[in-house]
């Protein structure tokens, strides 16, 4: 108890230092964009580092600057590629600001505004990122900058400690001792062993666990030309127990045909399966009592998603860039916000803070924030294992023709699930992909 309380009190003095921090974010002192107003097209009304990014917009940066800022929020994912590559390409000026999946970056690159010079002037300090993050923000010759890292995730198993504490289970590093996991607790419980999913389509989200499975099998999606190379014997294994989980061994739920990420995540949310694979901002809903019923909130546990038995775990991660549109009227404003919205004090200010459940969030990019000790107590050490996550991740492609490539992919592994056969299905998706990037 005594050594508990000492870490309450190190977080708030944390917390307390990095809102004066947070206030003394280097901005221009006579505001001479006071008065401005940005559009900044994002999505997810409800994510907790948005809500929590906004209130500090308004109650710092504003004050601070003059300078408001209108955070669309209004368009859904499922519809925000298209909204993103359609403002992109029409040029109207409607948005100064956008944030987007690294993925859907090479469509609308062209359009956003170079900040090397920028970052220059204000001493921005990019090794405190990822490489892969600042890759994600460049151009496709990466001899230019154009965003800055704003969200990013890893993918983490979290299950239920109080399950595997009384059926004798150690949480599962490889996919084969997970399938011995879930049988047990297939067996001796009523719980669904593990939430996944199939459905989603128009967002990617049935190719997340794919991935992760064809990776850890030292499988190829594109090869150093781009050519896909997925219909191979790693593939097709790997592919084939992604089926198999839901179709031979039973331990995920029928609806899973049709769930997206969102939906299984609920299943967990709800006590209703004991394990499930996703991103790592969902820590914050599993042990947030107002998103999660208590048995979870008080038992949620992580590790690394699962490698292939024998092989080395692969490492994927998701991340998010904020760039600012060439077609800006106030760009100079639109940096001093991009550069406060994506300071590392303005982050660990953030992450620290977890007075109101709903802008409580463990997102952050900052390697210098996600290996702080007061970070990662105040976040159950998520924080520390992103940052070992991506540190040496993986993305998906970073091509302009990704959009038909994963257009093809969610198709095929819908299909997969519903009984298509996994050779020919494979072998078929190939062939399409090959045709997409000659495009």
């Amino acid at each position: 108890m005594k050594n508990r309380a000492l870490i309450r009190i190190a977080v708030a003095l944390a917390f307390a230092l990095s809102i004066w921090q947070g206030g003394r974010i280097a901005t221009a002192a006579s505001k001479p964009y006071a008065g401005t107003t940005l559009n900044f097209l994002v999505c997810c009304p409800t994510a907790a580092q948005f809500l929590a990014q906004q209130k500090m917009t308004d109650s710092i940066f504003t004050p601070q600057t003059g300078i408001k800022v209108h955070w669309d929020t209004s368009v859904p994912f499922g519809s925000l590629e298209q909204k993103l590559v359609t403002t992109a390409i029409s040029g109207t000026g409607e948005y100064d600001m956008a944030a987007w999946p690294d993925s859907w970056g090479a469509a609308i690159k062209q359009y956003m505004l170079p900040i090397d010079s920028y970052v220059k002037k204000n001493k921005i300090n990019l090794k405190d990122w990822p490489k892969s993050d600042i890759i994600a923000g460049s151009s496709l010759d990466r001899k230019q900058l154009l965003a800055l890292p704003f969200r990013g995730h890893a993918q983490l198993l979290f299950y239920r400690a109080d399950v595997f504490k009384k059926l004798h289970l150690t949480a599962p590093t490889t996919w084969q001792q997970l399938l011995k996991d879930a049988a047990i607790i297939r067996k001796k419980t009523s719980l669904d062993p593990l939430a996944l999913y199939y459905g989603g389509l128009g967002t990617g989200q049935n190719l997340f666990i794919w991935l992760n499975l064809l990776w850890s099998n030292k499988g190829v999606l594109l090869d150093n030309n781009n050519q896909p190379k997925f219909d191979s014997p790693a593939g097709i294994q790997a592919t084939q127990l992604y089926i198999d989980l839901l179709h031979k061994y039973h331990i995920t739920n029928p609806s899973a045909l049709t769930d997206d990420e969102g939906t299984s995540s609920t299943i967990f949310q709800k006590g209703l399966a004991a394990m499930w694979i996703g991103w790592s901002w969902y820590e914050e809903l599993f042990t947030n009592p107002t998103a999660s019923v208590a048995v979870v909130n008080n038992n949620t546990r992580f590790v690394p998603a699962p490698g292939w038995q024998g092989k080395a775990r692969a490492a994927y991660g998701y991340i998010w860039e904020a760039s600012i549109l060439k077609t800006s009227k106030h760009q100079a404003a639109a940096f001093e916000y991009l550069k406060w919205l994506t300071s590392a004090s303005v982050e660990r200010k953030m992450l620290l803070d977890k007075s109101n459940p709903k802008t409580a969030t463990v997102v952050g990019e900052h390697l210098s924030n996600l290996n702080n000790p007061q970070v990662n107590a105040a976040n159950h050490g998520v924080s520390r294992e992103m940052a070992a996550i991506l540190a040496h991740s993986r993305n998906e492609p970073l091509i302009p023709q990704w959009l038909k490539v994963q257009s093809i992919l969610e198709i095929a592994i819908n299909k997969m699930a519903n009984g298509a056969n996994v050779k020919s299905s494979l072998a078929g998706a190939q062939s399409d992909v090959a045709a997409a990037v000659k495009h």
